[in-house]
């Protein structure tokens, strides 16, 4: 018997030494000697993750072992280790002098703060100014173009004349919104207080009183930020008996404000964990262009809603490219800000989490953009974070300065890191590529740039925004059965990383945050440019539908263009620019990243864009034109 416990002693020694090393992180050596990775290495790097994929029941057995059995922190930590993270950590350890950087919130020092002011100034010239545009819109007298493809002009102007009501739109909406129903575009829709707000529109029309440009214009918001009356769920099964929201967020009280009628929340993807798009608490919602592919998420619903014509503008959210990739695969435009730009509450504390805009044109996106960007409150976080929440300080004012300004692009210059760009199917290439020369045949400038270790930034960007989320969805995890697999999955992932590779990333962040900042300024960049994802929509299959889609390899490689707008806080804006011939005609796009605070510079670049490659000229089939 004593023999026996001997052995089963040194067996049980044995298989705990194997398992403290399979969940110890890997040593790092020296780097001085020249072998293995060095900072700064621009050679393009980026591969595939290594990862289970799996739906069905297969789905519901890998969740069950990573999140519920004894062995998921180990096989956790397998997974990560099989993918080499030790290599952040190398980084981190040839840069020790350089502080983590934890909010990526760029300060403008006196002289770039008095040179976004000349801007500014120029804006006002141009009425392209907040004031200006808030209560009179673009002014078009040199840009007919972007007044035509307009929906809020267009709208107002009906307005104008009385030719309709917001009476008359809001009963339109609702009957579209019926008609698109197996779509799943709403995660809730009050019709009596969407009515209430029409008729109160109305009146104000009918005296001549109207807000701003957008009153009585019908805007779609995130189900992630609260909208007074109304349960916010957060795309999950979980939140569905929760208590109304008392008050409207800050971005909802400035449409509100402005005399838009808040149509309601749109479905996302829970939590929004992932930019595929669909959700089991909704069962949606679906490509607008063709329902057996994904929307795109996790701003998902407010994307289908402007792509199907319920409405010209709609608030997303974008963590990971939560705005732009549904954007590009439902066919519109989508506009992530600077982090730090638009004022929000219920999501704050993320590091990667910023609003913004998606819209049926250029010219919506950029009035929505406006009217979201307003001066920050000087007790909100962001200012506080900016400047201390002096009274009169903060970020420099959102203007549109050179907005009409597109039959002469010479004074652009985009900056093309050409293995990056061309790291996408042949029928992305080619949509982009085609957007890129037509760019150059008016005026542009392209530069050749290279930005290394791209596959560790990405990496540090799903480490950071998967230990956020799991911090976010702890309580649930540990309480609520009723999480969706792929949701479970990546609470126990990010659960898993340790504080050694979260400060590590956050070094890389710092390091990448810098080293964007000296391309833009050393090749004085207007943009950055790659197409927005390197395919089209993916296929959502039967077995998706029922069970939901854990996909981690295709997840990163469809955010491996946008990541770095959140990862150092920068703007980024998706414009489509195609159609996949080899996918179902499914939409493509472009994908602009911007200096911080320079959202203007995006926006006028996509102007131009839809002008010449006229976008809009193909629709949805089941898009319904309600005015």
């Amino acid at each position: 018997m004593a023999w026996n416990w001997s052995w089963f002693s040194v067996a049980l020694i044995v298989i705990f030494g194997v398992v403290i090393a399979l969940l110890d992180i890997v040593p790092i050596e020296d780097e001085k000697n020249g072998n293995g990775i060095v900072l700064g290495d621009t050679r393009y790097d980026v591969e595939v993750i290594q990862a289970p994929a799996a739906t069905g029941t297969l789905l519901s057995i890998i969740s069950w072992v990573l999140t519920k059995s004894p062995l998921g922190p180990l096989i956790n930590r397998i997974l990560l280790r099989g993918n080499n993270l030790h290599v952040i950590r190398k980084l981190s350890s040839q840069m020790p002098e350089r502080p983590p950087l934890y909010f990526p919130l760029q300060r403008l020092n006196t002289e770039e703060y008095q040179e976004e002011m000349k801007r500014v100034k120029k804006a006002v010239e141009e009425r392209l100014d907040m004031d200006s545009v808030y209560k009179h819109g673009l002014p078009f007298e040199r840009d007919i173009d972007s007044h035509i493809h307009s929906k809020v002009h267009k709208l107002n102007k009906m307005y104008v004349t009385g030719e309709i009501t917001p009476m008359d739109i809001v009963e339109k909406t609702i009957s579209a919104n019926e008609k698109l129903k197996r779509f799943k575009i709403f995660a809730s829709l009050n019709e009596t207080d969407v009515r209430d707000q029409a008729r109160a529109s109305t009146k104000r029309w009918r005296e001549k009183k109207p807000l701003s440009i957008f009153d009585g214009v019908p805007v779609a918001v995130k189900d992630m930020i609260n909208i007074k009356g109304y349960i916010v769920t957060d795309g999950s099964e979980s939140s569905k008996s929760d208590i109304p929201a008392e008050k409207d967020d800050t971005i909802v009280e400035r449409f509100r404000k402005a005399g838009a009628i808040i149509i309601g929340l749109t479905t996302m993807t829970e939590g929004g964990v992932t930019p595929l798009g669909y959700t089991l608490a909704y069962r949606g919602p679906f490509n607008p262009w063709n329902a057996s592919f994904y929307s795109g998420g996790s701003s998902s619903g407010s994307a289908v809603a402007v792509a199907l014509g319920i409405c010209p503008v709609a608030v997303g959210f974008d963590g990971g490219g939560s705005i732009r990739i549904p954007s590009a695969m439902s066919g519109v435009y989508g506009l992530a800000v600077t982090f730090g730009r638009i004022p929000f509450e219920r999501v704050t504390p993320s590091t990667m989490i910023k609003s913004g805009p998606i819209a049926i044109s250029s010219a919506d996106a950029a009035l929505a953009y406006t009217l979201m960007a307003g001066k920050l409150p000087h007790d909100h976080f962001y200012a506080r974070l900016y400047d201390g929440g002096v009274k009169g300080g903060g970020p420099p004012p959102a203007h549109l300065a050179n907005f009409h300004d597109v039959s002469d692009l010479s004074d652009v210059r985009l900056g093309i890191f050409p293995e990056y760009f061309q790291d996408a199917s042949d029928s992305v290439v080619k949509a982009c590529t085609h957007a890129i020369d037509t760019l150059k045949q008016m005026g542009v400038t392209v530069v050749e740039v290279k930005i290394p270790h791209l596959q560790w930034m990405r990496l540090a960007h799903g480490l950071k925004i998967a230990s956020e989320f799991a911090q976010t969805w702890d309580l649930k995890y540990h309480t609520v059965s009723s999480l969706e697999a792929n949701t479970r999955i990546t609470v126990s992932i990010g659960s898993t990383v340790s504080a050694l590779e979260i400060l590590a990333a956050e070094r890389l962040r710092s390091y990448a945050f810098d080293y964007m900042r000296d391309i833009f300024s050393n090749h004085n960049l207007t943009a950055f440019v790659t197409p927005t994802t390197p395919i089209s929509a993916p296929r959502l299959t039967d077995e998706a539908q029922i069970f939901g889609e854990s996909n981690s390899p295709l997840v990163l490689d469809i955010m491996k263009f946008i990541f770095l707008a959140n990862f150092v806080g920068m703007p980024g804006m998706s414009v489509p620019v195609g159609h996949d011939e080899t996918n179902s005609e499914l939409p493509i796009a472009l994908h602009l990243l911007g200096n911080h605070w320079q959202e203007a510079k995006l926006l006028r670049i996509s102007n131009a864009l839809e002008q010449k490659l006229n976008f809009a000229a193909r629709k949805p089939k089941e898009r319904i034109e309600i005015f």
